[in-house]
């Protein structure tokens, strides 16, 4: 019986013996590729792919970063190596080099299974690169990589999986934000010109026209199931949404690793969203927003919020009407205040309360602690609320509210800007401060009536005056 303190050198042996069978197969796919190139018998296909062109006519710096104008497509030829390559598999399939490595590999850690697709992607990624290129450093430092994979596999060790997120609805410093909060390194930037690159087979329907994102966020994390990756974009988007009242949304995001195991791939996004409004960050925000960042992660489900709808709790509520009220497609601008008032409702309301009274004095006392003008806040949800009424029941606003809309805020789209960020910001406090929906509303509530009680709101809430400001 071995003693728990000690390792198990089995495992190590095994490992040892793969690696040490790998080299031998690796001697055997490089003399196949250059015989059959050298012989003729190996040829790339050439295939046809059609992209957006990246010069300076085609993509011009605008306000905000980069921006594409021109939607014309180029074709080029590339060549193609993946039949050549299967036909390399084939033949080492039935080699005794194939057969000693498929050996070896079950006699580590994996399963027969696992053995026999590890080692197919292993010599898949290995002959292809091969057949790319004739440099032998170029191949003996490919090799070096995959046999790193290899060993990490064996070892049964953890991957890092790497998300880049096109984003729209945002637009970042100008300087990148880089930081890491927990096991996720975070990178928030414009994009590039060489983001904007897009190339795709030839006979492949494109979208039109091909959206260009705003924002490219990198995030990077050890993950132990591939869901995480999903999960962790999932709630970056929620915090990026709380941050700036913005648009905030994915066009797309990648999944890579070196794992075999991965599935990877890119994600898209096909579903017809609005924008409403486009958070912009300045250079001084680069550092409020890695302390909001930091502190309100923590504080999020799983999945963020607006993917679980089984879970209904005022967060959830609230949040999913101040998405929908930034995001849904076609909606007029009462609608999207009438959510707006009803995420404040969800949050500052119980079922019993006299609604619009009570909704405006909490919401402004509340956002008095960060530094919104109370009485502003008062009015302007007023205001909303009346809309709110009169779309609800199938009125128009009438001609005396649109003039006080107007007198004071502008324009109804103006009014609903300052809506979600009112909504935003409570949000955010309801999230940082975990304090329950009742215990907000008895605080707030006595803090109207009682001096020491609003004193021991504002300050078990001025910690979080840095984080959560008004967007304007």
């Amino acid at each position: 019986m071995t003693n728990q303190n000690e390792t198990d050198p089995r495992p190590d042996s095994a490992t040892q013996n793969a690696l040490a069978a790998l080299e031998i197969l690796i001697q055997k796919i490089a003399l196949t590729v250059d015989e059959g190139k050298r012989e003729g018998v190996l040829r790339p296909t050439e295939e046809l792919y059609s992209r957006y062109p990246v010069d300076e006519q085609s993509i011009k710096e605008g306000e905000f970063g980069l921006e594409r104008v021109n939607y014309a497509t180029e074709e080029i030829t590339k060549d193609f190596w993946l039949t050549p390559t299967r036909t390399v598999l084939w033949r080492l399939q039935e080699s005794p080099e194939w057969m000693a490595n498929l050996t070896m590999l079950e006699q580590t850690r994996l399963s027969a299974e696992e053995a026999k697709r590890l080692l197919e992607s292993l010599a898949h990624c290995i002959t292809y690169k091969f057949l790319e290129t004739d440099d032998d450093a170029q191949r003996r430092d490919y090799v070096a990589r995959q046999t790193e994979v290899l060993r990490k596999h064996l070892d049964n060790e953890l991957f890092r999986h790497t998300s880049q997120v096109r984003l729209v609805g945002l637009v970042p410093p100008s300087s990148p934000i880089e930081f890491k909060c927990a096991d996720v390194d975070v990178l928030l930037r414009r994009p590039e010109r060489a983001d904007l690159v897009e190339e795709q087979f030839a006979f492949i329907d494109r979208e039109w026209p091909p959206s260009t994102p705003t924002a490219i966020l990198t995030l990077s994390k050890t993950v132990e199931r591939e869901n995480e990756v999903q999960q962790l974009v999932w709630r970056a988007i929620t915090v990026l949404r709380l941050f700036r009242a913005g648009s905030v949304r994915e066009l797309s995001y990648t999944d890579e690793s070196d794992s075999f195991f991965a599935l990877g791939g890119t994600l898209k996004s096909h579903r017809h969203y609005a924008r409403v409004a486009t958070a912009v960050l300045g250079e001084e925000d680069g550092a409020a927003f890695e302390n909001f960042w930091t502190r309100i992660m923590p504080q999020l489900p799983n999945e963020g919020y607006g993917h679980n709808r089984e879970r209904v709790v005022s967060t959830d509520i609230s949040y999913n009407r101040y998405s929908d009220a930034l995001l849904s497609w076609g909606m007029p601008v009462e609608r999207r205040i009438s959510d707006a008032v009803i995420g404040l409702e969800s949050l500052f309301l119980s079922e019993m309360d006299e609604l619009s009274y009570r909704l405006r004095l909490r919401v402004a006392k509340l956002l008095g602690i960060f530094g919104f003008v109370s009485g502003s806040v008062k009015d302007t949800v007023g205001l909303a609320y009346e809309v709110r009424s009169c779309f609800l029941h199938g009125s128009h606003v009438s001609r005396k509210v649109l003039t006080k809309i107007e007198r004071q805020h502008g324009s109804l789209d103006k009014l609903l800007l300052n809506v979600l960020d009112y909504l935003r910001c409570s949000i955010a406090t309801v999230l940082l401060t975990a304090i329950h929906k009742a215990e907000l509303i008895n605080r707030i509530d006595a803090s109207f009536l009682d001096e020491d009680s609003w004193r021991e709101l504002n300050e078990s809430l001025r910690e979080y005056t840095a984080l959560i400001k008004p967007s304007s």
